[in-house]
């Protein structure tokens, strides 16, 4: 908690904080819906509202990484006894949405991956799947901190109609309900029992498991698994056939589970229509059913959904088995495929590592076959015959059938006669295990992250069909950030607040973060409202010491990546940077308006970092002799990128050379190279007015006062330099925490405004900003708050 400040050194201490009206913030026991709790303490009890009702509680930020044994124990005294609470919001409150979202016409396809094991298996399978599908699709996968730094990677390579959504584990299983072998709690495993709550705004889903070989496009997959009646919440195949006498569920092994008919359910690729699910109570169910197994459910999930199918019978709909072949189908005559046989096998399941082992050399083959089949340079038509050929060299004995010749290239057949097309890029993820380490563990984490690394390759490209539906440009506006660090994270929260309050139209929040905060954003990304789509991306890439100034010296890697935009998203044409530390006083409709007209030359959109008429810019001061633009230079706080432009414009290269030439002399880092850019290219740079990025600067000068926001508003208020932390402007200070503070459930909007200027009334002249100050912050306020807020949520959970 912030120390007091010395009453004779505050600028303003007689008249700020008046009488009782208002405690100052260091001694405020709480600061409205946004509250951040102080480290070991708790926060208020939950709040009810007549809106929702929903548990209030801080997101627990801890490192992460995968230690090796030496460094476990000082790991787990670091973790279990230091962490920070991050508080978001019980509710997300926003304008009612002028522009309908819909209901998402593609089909969404569920998986969970742990390790860089599962995640190496899911990348094959997403390969084949993207490999034969016409139609684009939703792929999003529950993963854990190493599988997700992959795949964030992973996310910038798919083709554009392909859209990879990344979420975090939802719920850890506690030790009771779990078998005696899940020991080591691999929670994955358990993930597509809470897909309800995962998912809170989507009906239809498939889940499948990471292990699987598609043989067919997402449009057959989705055309049979989508069909269910009226009664019907789950699409699934069985576990064994009909015939068949060796089920798990009809031997000693797992007979005395309660299962679906004679032979079980199997869990590996199933349809389940979420909104039959949340209705009919499946939550309340599955909870109902750990208490009563207390642990005595072997195979854990699958087991819990044989249980519900033997309750509700009617839920279930069998599909044929040829849409999870598994070895389960070669290793018993009576468990014959007969669906796989007379029409091929629509997925091949690795169950049991059959992917990975000799057992049926049938289906290893298959698998390898498809592995090594290099389609840029076959044709993809050979597939079939190079399958057919490869597994007629086998025995007959250990083959699964005589047909096998036809039985796994069959479905191939058809699909691979498509032309394909090439989308992506190849290269090579280093997976690195990653954490914020105290001082005494250093030594040894550096030594284990230097000399152990796992490589994982990813394709030269993605390959995938001529797409028939047309995914044409998204018309959101696209908003981009980056965020390091708990304390960086607080702040977005902050910053998205105000921009999902003002905003009557939909729009993508990109945020590119470290692990850490990465792990927090999955838990916020659940608690968005539907017309705010909220992606989370990793690193893309770390500056090499020489290029950095020694202020630098411990690398925040989030203040470079701005530099990178056009590759980190290459489908993407117009973007909006944004600072996490701003503070919206308009919706996105009104910055986008302002931020995206752009010239036909012009490809960035900035504000100037002070007005023309100053004199005491830090590039006409202690920066001067840095290339800049204009005669103050640019302020990168806030700006637009057209992507494609930059691209076109040799970006990239440029950047690079502006790197290698200052060596080092880059003080305020990326600013400064967009300063020498713009110095470079002056065609290219848009100037926009100063309120869209209010900053401290225009209260410390008076040569550099803000025309614009005086005669229309602050549109942006920029929290540079801790502003909206300390008390050396309490203008903006107080503004910032009126907007903390206000409750948005039990005050009407409109009096936000007021409350504004009513605060900053009381502060002396000499401490406001302007005389103007009473409608200088809150102008902007006074026309945006006036609309009627909905409140959004699906759950907030710690």
């Amino acid at each position: 908690m912030q120390a007091p400040p010395d009453p004779s050194q505050q600028r303003c201490p007689a008249s700020a904080y008046p009488g009782d009206a208002i405690d100052p913030p260091w001694l405020s026991p709480r600061s409205g819906p946004f509250r951040a709790t102080r480290q070991g303490g708790r926060g208020d009890p939950p709040f009810r509202s007549s809106l929702h009702e929903v548990r209030f509680g801080p997101l627990r930020w801890k490192p992460y990484m995968a230690v090796p044994p030496t460094i476990a124990v000082l790991y787990l005294i670091y973790v279990f006894c230091f962490e920070e609470h991050i508080s978001i919001p019980e509710v997300w409150l926003h304008p009612k949405i002028s522009l309908r979202t819909g209901k998402d016409p593609q089909p969404v396809v569920v998986t969970a991956a742990c390790g860089v094991g599962a995640t190496k298996e899911l990348l094959f399978s997403l390969r084949s799947l993207i490999l034969f599908s016409h139609v684009p699709f939703r792929y999003v996968v529950i993963a854990d901190g190493a599988a997700a730094k992959l795949l964030y990677q992973v996310q910038r390579t798919l083709p554009p109609h392909v859209q990879l959504e990344i979420v975090g584990i939802y719920k850890r299983i506690p030790w009771k309900y779990r078998p005696w072998h899940d020991a080591f709690h691999e929670p994955c495993t358990w993930q597509r029992l809470y897909l309800p709550e995962i998912l809170p705004h989507d009906s239809l889903i498939l889940y499948v498991d990471v292990d699987l070989l598609f043989f067919e496009g997402i449009e057959d997959v989705w055309q049979v698994f989508s069909q269910l009646g009226p009664k019907q919440a789950i699409g699934i195949t069985m576990e064994h056939e009909e015939l068949s006498k060796n089920s798990i569920y009809q031997t000693s092994e797992n007979g005395h589970v309660p299962h679906y008919g004679k032979t079980g359910i199997q869990a590996g690729i199933f349809v389940m229509d979420l909104k039959k699910m949340r209705s009919w109570g499946w939550k309340e169910e599955i909870q109902g059913i750990l208490e009563e197994r207390q642990g005595d459910v072997f195979y854990k999930d699958q087991d819990v959904l044989n249980i519900y199918g033997h309750r509700h019978q009617e839920a279930i709909k069998i599909l044929p088995c040829r849409w999870n072949f598994r070895q389960e189908h070669c290793r018993y005559r009576n468990n014959r495929c007969l669906s796989a046989h007379n029409e091929g096998i629509g997925i091949l399941h690795g169950a049991g590592r059959s992917f990975n082992t000799w057992e049926f050399p049938g289906i290893r083959t298959a698998v390898d076959v498809f592995g090594e089949w290099d389609f840029l340079k076959k044709n993809a038509s050979g597939l079939a015959d190079e399958m057919e050929r490869r597994i007629a060299m086998l025995d007959d004995d250990p083959s699964c059938d005589p047909l096998r010749l036809r039985f796994f290239s069959k479905t191939l057949r058809k699909q691979s006669s498509q032309t394909l097309v090439a989308s992506g890029f190849g290269r090579t993820l280093r997976w690195k295990p990653y954490l914020a380490v105290p001082p005494v563990v250093v030594v040894l984490y550096l030594t284990y992250i230097f000399c152990l690394e796992t490589r994982i390759s990813l394709p030269e490209v993605w390959l995938h069909p001529k797409i028939l539906a047309g995914t044409g440009k998204d018309p959101r506006p696209v908003v981009v950030t980056a965020a390091c660090g708990v304390g960086a994270t607080k702040e977005l929260l902050l910053s998205l607040r105000s921009l999902i309050l003002f905003s009557h139209v939909p729009f993508r929040y990109v945020v590119i973060a470290d692990e850490p905060t990465a792990e927090s954003l999955y838990q916020v990304q659940r608690t968005l409202p539907p017309h705010v789509k909220l992606e989370v991306m990793g690193i893309y890439k770390l500056i090499p010491w020489k290029y950095r100034p020694w202020i630098d010296f411990i690398q925040e890697p989030c203040h470079w990546q701005r530099l990178f935009l056009p590759e980190i998203l290459p489908h993407d044409s117009l973007v909006l940077y944004v600072d996490v530390d701003l503070l919206f006083f308009a919706g996105i409709e009104y910055v986008w308006q302002a931020f995206s007209q752009l010239g036909p030359k012009q490809a960035i959109g900035i504000t100037m970092e002070h007005e023309e008429t100053s004199t005491n810019s830090i590039y006409q001061t202690v920066n001067a002799q840095l290339p800049h633009y204009g005669k103050t230079g640019l302020q990168a706080g806030i700006y637009s990128i057209d992507l494609s432009k930059l691209r076109s414009l040799g970006w990239k290269e440029e950047v690079q050379d502006i790197m290698d030439e200052q060596q080092g002399r880059l003080y305020w880092m990326d600013q400064d190279v967009l300063n020498v850019y713009g110095h470079r290219h002056p065609e290219a740079i848009k100037i926009l007015p100063c309120r869209w990025n209010f900053r401290q600067e225009h209260c410390r000068y008076e040569t550099n006062r803000c025309e614009s926001a005086y005669k229309d508003g602050i549109g942006i208020l920029h929290g540079a330099g801790g502003s909206f932390e300390t008390w050396e402007f309490p203008g903006i200070r107080t503004a910032a925490d009126v907007f903390r503070e206000w409750d948005f459930l039990k005050k009407n909007a409109s009096g936000l405004a007021d409350e504004m200027e009513r605060r900053i009334a009381m502060l002396d002249e000499d401490c406001s900003c302007d005389p103007l100050r009473l409608r200088f912050f809150s102008k902007t306020l006074g026309r945006q708050s006036s609309q009627s807020l909905v409140a959004s949520a699906a759950f907030v959970r710690a």
